[in-house]
């Protein structure tokens, strides 16, 4: 199974979370906003992305609203971060990603998916000019 997003794959320590925010580069791509670092693999040399998904309780106050959201966000993910790898795989670090959904309002799957699309462009060109 290539396209799934296996428990490795998830971003699920406080404290690697917590860094994250404190410590991680972000930026904006409607309708997400998405913080991300990247740190050296010692032991592999390969290409891994860890990552979270979080929508706002503020925004949101009814935990089926915001199940809802973020299982489609983790669906649009999931299908498009094959592509991504391959293009990165050069690269012998982690990157971790806490992706946050900001619109104010429930969107649909396929706006979801196509913010998911531009937010993976967006990545591929800040990583390029950022790491070696």
């Amino acid at each position: 199974m290539m396209n799934s997003l296996r428990k490795n794959e998830r971003l699920s320590s406080q404290k690697e979370i917590a860094l994250l925010v404190k410590e991680g580069n972000t930026f904006l791509c409607y309708p997400f906003r998405i913080m991300w670092s990247v740190s050296r693999n010692e032991r592999d040399h390969s290409f891994r992305i860890q990552s979270a998904f979080s929508v706002p309780k503020k925004k949101f106050k009814k935990a089926v609203q915001r199940n809802k959201i973020r299982r489609r966000m983790k669906e649009a993910f999931r299908l498009h971060k094959e592509p991504f790898k391959k293009e990165m795989a050069h690269h012998p670090f982690t990157l971790s990603l806490l992706i946050i959904y900001t619109p104010h309002k429930e969107l649909n799957y396929a706006k979801i998916e196509a913010g998911m699309k531009k937010s993976f462009q967006m990545l591929k060109k800040v990583l390029s000019e950022k790491t070696p």
